[in-house]
């Protein structure tokens, strides 16, 4: 009697027992991904997840406000957030690092830098046609939807499961197909090839400028970035990137520190380096495309300051100087393309490094050692050489005392004199003469930076104060000095925080000794890192690399950024 009690027990438990696990596919097509939202689109927005999330046309996003944070009582640690969803979006179409999106919820409130999840919370309803068994897996599998007793209507945001025949069917709004799985004796198998819905194009007569192409101006548009007339989208999973505009890359992911264009590799073809806070990326782009070339770990508790490149053993091919620190100490490096990989080899530089525009000399590496006063660069200012592995000092530079080799720029006046254009360590534009005297100063922040060091150990200070790395000043060809502008909070220097961000051009006057700010482009959602004036894909034109940040890493969240690429009027 035990043993046909046994086994009818497992008959009727054997449906259950067969569902136990769902198809890989399905449980990946649902799955949440974090993201954040970049811009706006026209009418629609661009957010930072793509076909390397498994994102697809139809998803659904879920727009996320930060509750409050979770205390552990008695340990204090941070366990979490108690997050809150929103409203909805939904994912039209998936391109090359970042996806257009439609709102869902009416009067929805988005910005450059709000998180997004695929699927959190999203309203979903398991039709009758669903054998209970299957049904309580979905249920237990897909545990961040909110699943509901009854239907969900055909122009509201969420999802239908049916079984048809010998498929489970995932439908969305309006009934659109976004999952077609098969099924068959109690299973859940294989996805079918689902009929998905993709927004495209309207083919017209009269080549349309795109979204994207549009979207410049509410970017970084107006006074010298172009704006083309032919049709515009970045590169899509299996698309090539057409001519005219702008690029977003893949997600970073990371804290971007810094950017730097050169011939690494000897090839001809220009590479992009990409310093993170601890970590080295190199890249190159092609057909529009961005392509991983490289990447460089360093030795745990290196935070990288800065990056530069410059061919100065004349090689053919340009090595990267990379200023570093670990601790409160110099730790800077150089890295070359040898063998066939990218290698760090010179080490343990006691150096800030940084690439300047000389009059009459072009770029220069030049040096500068650190100092435990009040004032942490120290001088003078000096010229980098290199034998085989090995730097040594050069002439130095006789420059005021008011500027550093970061953030400097030397002018000539119309007299003759050197004029020196820096940022302040108190984020002011200003021209300072040799003799250290200050001509003239903005009545506005500019730069900003939560690039910092400290240096100086705790022991020897009872205060100690970080030392930010300014913005580069970058002169064009037009003879127009660009500057980043971030804009936040800067009532402390250890607690620096900037939300917007914009670049501005100013023209030097040599006769009055001043400069005057030529065009600005729209004041944007975010933190620009650093930005680089270069032809990055080869093709003769200059480009405007940005390296922006739409979300700061930290305990609670991962980075969201991401580099952008501004085709410049010329």
């Amino acid at each position: 009697m035990t043993l046909l009690y046994r086994i009818a027990l497992f008959l009727f438990l054997f449906p259950t027992f067969a569902l136990a696990q769902l198809p890989g596919q399905l449980l990946e097509d649902f799955a949440p991904a974090d993201g954040v939202v970049l811009m706006a689109m026209g009418d629609s927005w661009l957010v930072d997840l793509d076909a390397n999330q498994n994102v697809r046309p139809g998803d659904i996003l879920s727009v996320i406000s930060p509750g409050e944070t979770i205390v552990h009582p008695e340990t204090r640690d941070i366990i979490g957030r108690t997050d809150h969803v929103v409203g909805f979006l939904e994912v039209s179409r998936v391109m090359s690092g970042y996806s257009y999106t439609n709102l869902l919820t009416t009067g929805l409130t988005l910005q450059a830098g709000t998180q997004v999840r695929r699927f959190e919370q999203v309203p979903a309803y398991v039709e009758a046609s669903v054998p209970q068994p299957l049904a309580q897996e979905l249920k237990r599998n897909l545990s961040h939807f909110e699943w509901v007793d009854t239907p969900v209507g055909t122009e509201d945001p969420g999802l239908s499961f049916r079984l048809q025949d010998d498929r489970l069917s995932v439908s969305g709004l309006a009934g659109a197909d976004v999952g077609s799985y098969r099924y068959s004796a109690g299973q859940v198998m294989a996805p079918m090839t689902p009929a998905i819905r993709q927004t495209e194009p309207v083919a017209s007569a009269e080549p349309e400028r795109s979204l994207l192409n549009q979207g410049v101006d509410s970017l970084l548009g107006t006074v010298g970035l172009g704006r083309g007339d032919t049709r515009l989208e970045a590169p899509g999973v299996a698309r090539q990137q057409q001519s005219d505009g702008v690029w977003i890359s893949p997600p970073l992911g990371e804290n971007p520190v810094g950017l730097a264009t050169a011939d690494l590799t000897g090839d001809g073809r220009t590479e992009i380096a990409v310093a993170l806070e601890n970590e080295l990326r190199i890249m190159r782009m092609t057909a529009g495309q961005f392509a991983a070339v490289g990447a460089v770990d360093f030795p745990a508790g290196t935070r990288l300051l800065g990056i530069d490149a410059q061919d100065l053993n004349n090689d053919g091919q340009a090595e990267l100087y990379i200023t570093a620190v670990i601790d409160h100490d110099l730790r800077s490096q150089v890295v070359e393309f040898r063998n066939g990989r990218f290698e760090r080899v010179i080490t343990m530089v006691n150096w800030f490094m940084r690439v300047v525009d000389l009059p009459g000399e072009g770029a220069v590496l030049l040096g500068q050692r650190m100092s435990r006063s009040n004032e942490p660069f120290s001088p003078p200012v000096f010229r980098i050489e290199r034998n085989r592995d090995r730097l040594s000092r050069g002439a130095a530079l006789v420059l005021p005392a008011r500027v550093n080799l970061f953030s400097m720029l030397p002018v000539t006046a119309a007299s003759g004199e050197s004029i020196y254009v820096s940022l302040s360590a108190g984020d002011r534009l200003q021209l300072v003469n040799s003799s250290n005297d200050r001509l003239w100063r903005s009545s506005d922040y500019f730069g900003g930076s939560d690039i910092s060091f400290y240096n100086r150990p705790e022991s020897e200070a009872t205060q100690r104060v970080p030392v930010a790395i300014q913005q580069r000043l970058t002169p064009l060809a037009s003879g127009e000095i660009l500057t980043v502008q971030n804009q936040g909070s800067r009532l402390l220097q250890g607690l620096r925080s900037f939300t917007d961000a914009q670049l501005v051009a100013f023209e030097w006057d040599s006769s009055s000794l001043q400069l005057n700010e030529r065009w600005r482009t729209p004041l944007q959602k975010g933190y620009i890192a650093d930005f680089i004036v270069a032809d990055i894909d080869d093709n003769g034109e200059l480009e405007l690399l940005v390296a922006m940040r739409f979300q700061e890493k930290n305990i609670l969240q991962r980075g969201h950024s991401a580099l952008m690429v501004f085709k410049l009027q010329q």
